[in-house]
């Protein structure tokens, strides 16, 4: 019995993760590149992380603070990013206007997955 599971991390344009029990599949409407399957047991070091500081537009609302403006004074972040080795392939898939938090939990469920699979393999 094949079982999945679909994590939607954006519905306009549709970008998602479908875990499934041998490897995961994306689907991004806003790339063609990136919809592809990936097999667990080809994948390593598996990441998560920022894919640049917007410094412009950082600077601009710590000015806009101190000049008595209101308005968001965090560090502006253009994306995250998923990374990781796929057999002699360096893979990143940009994750764009998508949560932070939903991001570290796919890429913990992928890193999970991956060692699942070397472990039963190992024996």
């Amino acid at each position: 019995m094949m079982i999945s599971e679909k994590i939607i991390l954006r519905t306009n344009p549709l970008f998602a993760f479908e875990f499934l029990e041998e490897g995961f599949h994306v689907t991004d409407e806003s790339k063609d590149n990136t919809n592809r399957f990936y097999e667990y047991k080809i994948i390593k070091d598996v990441e998560h992380k920022s894919k640049s500081i917007n410094w412009f537009g950082s600077i601009i609302n710590y000015f806009a603070l101190v000049l008595g403006f209101s308005g968001d004074t965090d560090i502006q972040i253009d994306g995250y990013q998923i990374r990781f080795k796929y057999d002699n392939e360096n893979v990143i898939i940009l994750t764009e206007h998508c949560e932070y938090k939903t991001v570290i939990e796919i890429s913990e469920r992928i890193n999970n997955k991956t060692a699942l699979k070397s472990t039963r393999t190992n024996y």
